[in-house]
């Protein structure tokens, strides 16, 4: 697995980051987020980012990703990706992206599952029921039953 930054450092430069946009009131941590990269909480004035994103991501994307997550914090509640938003974002610095680059390296999902006609699909979390393939059928079909493996321990369910 290619690594990215030291999480330490990029931690250190997101907070400079934050204090030269004025959020010196604001806390940043890291939680285990998969899907999404990174979140502000004007509520509770905090910045977040997924730990198993930034540990892939270089020093570049670490700051794009924090950019656009204080420009969230500058913009206030309500906001979202809008015009306003945007205009902040592009102000500090920021790329004015509403989605990460998917070309950008994701996080591995733990489990990878494949139908009876080879549809592959992967989630984070283990399935809680039997599932069926979406593509082959929109509704649940014991036909087309999606058999889930961990990749890191080998089980396997359906």
């Amino acid at each position: 697995m290619i690594r990215g930054v030291n999480v330490d450092l990029a931690l250190a430069m997101v907070r400079d980051l934050m204090d030269a946009n004025g959020l010196t009131d604001w806390t940043l941590v890291l939680d285990r987020a998969k899907r999404r990269a990174g979140s502000a909480s004007v509520n509770r004035k905090q910045i977040s980012l997924s730990r198993a994103h930034v540990e892939l991501y270089s020093s570049d994307q670490v700051r794009t990703l924090a950019l656009h997550e204080i420009a969230h914090a500058l913009a206030g509640p309500g906001h979202g990706h809008d015009a306003h938003w945007r205009r902040i974002c592009l102000a500090i610095g920021g790329d004015g992206k509403t989605r990460i680059d998917p070309s950008w390296p994701a996080p591995e999902a733990l489990w990878q599952g494949s139908c009876p006609n080879g549809h592959q699909m992967s989630r984070h979390r283990r399935a809680r029921g039997r599932t069926s393939c979406g593509i082959c059928s929109p509704n649940f079909t014991g036909k087309y039953l999606i058999t889930w493996r961990n990749v890191r321990t080998g089980e396997v369910i359906t």
